[in-house]
């Protein structure tokens, strides 16, 4: 059948197709056997198909080689009659006829004269397809589509001229000169090696035009290299990890640039990377030699080091040092590099780096296919140079967050050190992560596995210099021990930069240019160097805009001891005291007013440099520089809401306070008493104020403390006045007189203040009308006087108030203010809480589809800490999530979701003080509210069971425990809208229970709740869904009728009324 396919329709003889078919050994009557074949063949086909004829056999019928052929035909009529898109399409026509290679199925004929026809046959038909194919897309513009076919074509023929002329046309089409270039060098070191001559004129044509659009001079005539396409490269001893994304970058940067230098500190790995990079090149560029630098101890020697690594013996004789030998050497090295395309890298730049700028400027000035890839601890600094600074290893992975490059080559470095050693992936993290990603530090630390345990080299790591010391014999002598890598750069600085080193490493958290020259009394030109040499990193600051410079940790360490060693840590610590004192002073008088957001982040980006001065501070026991950094700090954290952030250093700094009296200072006798007295009545005065939030025993003794101070010396009118307040916080009536004469304070901050507490006590009160009057007040000041915290909190407070009230509309209005402030603050404690008051309400005005990934990111919380405000820790975030989503579910018409939902809150909140906060009262309430009443969006009749459900039995005895508890801690201090809130659900569960017999208990808790201002902020406790349901049940007489006994209450007496109901019985149904 194939050899009557390949006659094209012309009859094969007998004898041909015996001697095709059984071309060794033929059987014993041929003829009998070729008629049997034919017979089934003929079966197997259309009637009259094959035929027979005087002369043998023929297929009179056309192929798909055949249409193939003639497709083939009309695409190039089409191409020479100027139509290259029809060309196009007919060549494409052609070629969709292939699947798979011709003949891999008859395996009979694999070998013989007809298989090797068949597939001789096939293959040039689809070469003469795809060549057509190319010329189209070449005449039609394509070159996108052109690359892949004449990659094809140039590696199926890789001396074909006229393949080569095409890749480079698609190339120089798709803006791909470089790789143009490297093609023409490629066949251009083929011709010469394998035939002895050179591309042909056309060729050189092309290749010399894109030389000239790239900018570049056209190349020397071609030579081929003396040598092989290799030079200097080095086997990998192990898998690179961690690289593959810098090596795919730096092959694309040499794609683009002539000059690419990758940036680093020592120990970052650069050499292996770029001997990566090399070993990948050798398949596409004609030449590439790797030139090692760290030997060379002047520049001068470079000649001698590219001469040596580039194998020219043109230079016996020749003294470096005289200028006529070092041209002739220079044009040596030019004559040799100029022979191909060539990728030229020059390793460990940095102690000999303007020598080596000057030879790469001058090279890539006078060799056109010169490519030079530098590795260096500071840039060259030539023009066209393009940097790629390698950055650490990233302990976690960037998809899915599990190990990262840094985790997976300590474990294989390690194993191969120690196979079976046990490698805690906790503590592997950490180790990796303090050792800042530097793949050296991780290799050392790694071969410490023979010999020591992880967790014997974690505790080890603070002495790190002396840990990391057994490193690769076959390494160099500088990548033996981590110090040695550092030692390179830093016998690379001058004296005055080493100084500035030694004292900025006093600063963990990175620094300013300003404060590298507070800090050090150097000029920018230093700061410059140290980058220059990879000791320092730079990156924008974004909240400042500013540059911030960094240390890795290892960099920093070796400052320290350097710092130790130079017998200047006393010198550079009170520089760094003074540092922080001044910025300190100079951002708080700033944090009023419209200077208020540029102080708050000036002392954001600063903060844990201030934190590592405090403490060091603080174990030194200098009041003189705790007070005010302290000061600075704490006011900081309180206007971003991070109170916890004050609670955590309050017990040391009041150790350090203790003791002072008037204008005496323990441990600062020179310093301005008058300023520290005054700070340290703020600092008192905010250790008192954060106790809610922390340890009340430290709050009892700063505030102890405070009006001993107050008493003995002028801590300032601000400090005095909220002393004073502080003195009546226990006693709400005593205390809201003393507000209202601090509402004319000439002190806007007093003023703003006072407002906001008065509010927050008619709130309290259940007076929703007068906290909204005096939080209006309060966000006035504010805003006039360009307050931006002021503004926020207020705005803030009222959209609380708003949502308290059921006015959804107005709180997510007040809610938009308040985030414009909160977010200009960083107040990311604020935004959370922001974040559920905007749920919240969304809910409530219907905007269900916008609500739900809030809440769900509520539920999503991790274990970090999280904003007080929501009660201070993830758990109550996610039971805050959960109860959120029930009330979505609720809204869905899904009770069962919702009732799932707030199984799930409750399990999440946990257990102790979480279930105290106010929060939990109001969930609490809502969730027995959800189980009582009637799912939303139900109607009619309602005819529910006589006694309540077991798990509404637990919810109202929680709830009525937790009211009267609270009571008789604090008679005085009743916060009504709370009472109400679980008055209100209490009452749905007396009133919707009439088996308990307590049916008008219920409805009079209904009515006080009303009266007190029961939150409406949550959809289950609206009061009036409750007022519907309750006459529904009971008819509207019943209910007006206690409305009107309840109405003739005093407000004061409401509190009494509710607990009066509380404490009586039942509450449970009947023991059987």
């Amino acid at each position: 059948m194939v050899a009557l396919v390949l006659a094209q329709g012309r009859t094969v003889s007998t004898t041909t197709l015996v001697s095709d078919l059984w071309p060794d050994e033929q059987p014993a009557d041929p003829r009998a056997a070729l008629q049997s074949l034919v017979s089934r063949t003929r079966s197997a086909l259309a009637e009259g198909l094959l035929v027979s004829g005087p002369g043998g056999y023929s297929l009179p019928t056309e192929s798909d080689l055949d249409v193939a052929r003639e497709r083939t035909r009309h695409a190039a009529e089409a191409l020479a009659a100027g139509d290259p898109h029809e060309a196009v399409e007919s060549a494409r026509a052609a070629l969709e006829l292939w699947r798979g290679e011709p003949g891999d199925d008859l395996l009979d004929l694999v070998g013989g004269p007809v298989g090797e026809e068949l597939v001789a046959t096939a293959e040039h038909r689809r070469a003469e397809a795809e060549q057509t194919l190319l010329d189209a897309l070449l005449a039609a513009g394509d070159h996108q589509a052109a690359v892949g076919w004449a990659e094809r074509a140039v590696e199926r023929a890789p001396l074909d001229e006229d393949a080569h002329l095409a890749l480079l046309l698609a190339y120089e089409g798709t803006g791909r000169g470089a790789d143009a270039l490297r093609a023409f060098g490629a066949l251009r070191t083929r011709l010469a090696t394998e035939l002895g001559t050179d591309p042909r004129a056309d060729l050189v044509a092309l290749n010399t035009r894109i030389l000239q659009a790239a900018g570049s001079s056209p190349s020397p005539a071609p030579r081929a290299p003396r040598r092989g396409t290799a030079l200097g490269l080095r086997a990998a001893p192990n898998a690179l990890v961690g690289r593959e994304a810098d090596v795919v970058a730096i092959l694309g940067l040499l794609a683009r640039s002539r000059l690419v230098t990758v940036l680093g500190p020592g120990g970052m790995g650069k050499t292996r990377v770029v001997q990566e990079v090399a070993h990948r090149s050798v398949g596409t560029t004609p030449l590439v030699a790797v030139v090692e630098l760290a030997s060379v101890r002047t520049g001068e020697d470079i000649g001698l080091a590219l001469t040596s690594a580039l194998e020219i013996r043109d230079t016996r004789g020749l003294r470096l040092g005289d200028q006529v030998a070092r041209t002739e050497v220079h044009e040596l090295v030019a004559d040799r590099l100029g022979e191909t395309e060539t990728l030229l890298v020059l390793d460990n730049c940095e102690h000999v780096v303007e020598e080596a700028a000057r030879w790469a400027a001058e090279l890539l000035a006078v060799v056109p296919g010169l490519t030079i890839l530098t590795t260096s601890r500071s840039p060259l600094q030539v023009g066209g140079e393009q940097v790629h600074p390698l950055e650490p290893l990233a302990t976690a992975g960037s998809v899915d967050g599990g190990a990262g490059p840094a985790v997976e080559l300590f474990r294989a470095r390690a194993l191969a050190a120690r196979p079976g050693a046990d490698l805690p992936d906790d503590v592997v993290d950490r180790l990796c992560t303090h050792l800042d990603g530097l793949p050296l530090a991780i290799e050392l630390a790694a071969a410490r596995v023979r010999t020591l345990s992880a967790q014997e080299i974690e505790r080890r790591l603070d002495a790190r210099f002396a840990l990391l010391t057994t490193g690769d014999r076959g390494a160099p002598a500088r990548h033996r021990t981590l110090h040695a890598v550092i030692d390179w750069s830093w016998n690379l600085l001058t004296a005055p930069q080493q100084e500035l080193l030694r004292r900025l490493s006093l600063l963990p958290d990175g620094f300013g240019a300003q404060t590298a020259q507070e800090a050090s009394a150097v000029g920018l030109d230093d700061v410059e160097a140290l980058v220059n040499q990879s000791l320092l990193t730079v990156t924008d600051e974004p909240l400042c805009h500013t540059a911030r410079y960094r240390m890795l940790e290892t960099v920093r360490e070796f400052g320290a001891l350097a710092l130790d060693e130079a017998g200047e840590r006393e010198a550079a610590q009170e520089a760094t005291y003074r540092w922080a004192v001044d910025l300190a002073r100079r951002e708080v008088a700033r944090l009023e007013g419209p200077t208020q957001v540029p102080a708050m982040l000036a002392l954001r980006v600063e903060q844990e440099n201030l934190l590592h001065v405090l403490r060091t501070a603080l174990a030194a026991d200098r009041a003189d520089v705790v007070l005010p950094v302290f000061h600075a700090l704490g006011l900081h954290w309180s206007l971003r809401g991070a109170h916890t952030e004050v609670v955590g250093l309050g017990r040391d700094v009041l150790r350090v306070v203790a003791g002072w009296q008037g204008r005496t200072v323990r441990g600062a006798p020179d310093a301005p008493a008058e300023q520290l007295t005054r700070e340290a009545g703020i600092v008192l005065f905010l250790l008192t104020a954060s106790t809610p939030n922390g340890d009340p025993a430290t709050g009892v003794r700063a505030a102890a403390r405070l009006r001993r101070l107050h008493r003995d010396a002028d801590i300032g009118s601000r400090a005095a006045a909220l002393t004073d307040l502080l003195a009546d916080a226990g006693d709400p009536l005593g205390m809201g007189p003393r507000l209202a004469e601090l509402h004319g304070s000439p002190d806007p901050f007093v003023a703003l203040v006072t407002h906001l507490l008065s509010a927050q006590l008619s709130e309290n009160a259940g007076r929703l009308d007068e906290a909204i009057a005096q939080v209006t007040v309060a966000h006035g000041f504010a805003t006039r006087a360009q307050d931006t915290w002021g503004a926020a909190t207020s705005a803030l407070f009222r959209a609380q108030l708003a949502s308290e009230q059921g006015d959804a509309a107005q709180a997510l209005e007040w809610v938009a203010r308040a985030r414009e402030g909160l977010g200009r603050l960083h107040a990311d404690e604020d935004l959370r809480q922001l974040d559920w008051l905007e749920a919240t309400n969304l809910v409530l005005v219907g905007r269900i589809a916008e609500a739900e990934p809030l809440f769900t990111s509520l539920v999503e919380t991790d274990d970090d800490p999280v904003p007080s405000g929501l009660g201070g820790t993830a758990h109550e975030l996610r039971s805050i999530g959960h109860a959120g989503l029930a009330e979505i579910a609720a809204a869905r018409g899904d009770h069962a979701r919702a009732l799932a939902e707030l199984e799930a809150a409750n399990a999440s909140v946990g257990s102790g003080p979480p279930r105290r906060s106010p929060w939990y009262t109001m969930f609490a309430a809502g969730w027995l509210s959800t189980i009582v009443l009637p799912a939303p969006g139900t109607t009619g009749p309602w005819d529910p069971d006589p006694l309540p459900v077991p798990q509404a039995e637990r919810l109202a005895r929680e709830i009525r425990v937790r009211m009267i508890a609270g009571h008789r801690a604090a008679p005085g201090m009743v916060d009504y809208p709370v009472l109400g809130t679980a008055a209100l659900a209490l009452g749905a569960y007396l009133w919707s229970s009439p088996g308990l017999g307590r049916v008008d208990d219920g409805l009079v808790l209904l009515e006080l709740a009303q009266r007190m201002g029961a939150r409406q902020d949550v959809p289950s406790l609206r009061t009036p869904d409750h007022v519907a349901w309750a006459r529904t049940l009971h008819g509207d007489a019943r209910v007006d009728e206690v409305r009107d006994a309840v109405g003739r209450l005093a407000h004061d007496d409401l509190p009494g009324r509710v607990m009066e109901i509380l404490r009586t019985g039942p509450w449970t149904r009947p023991t059987a």
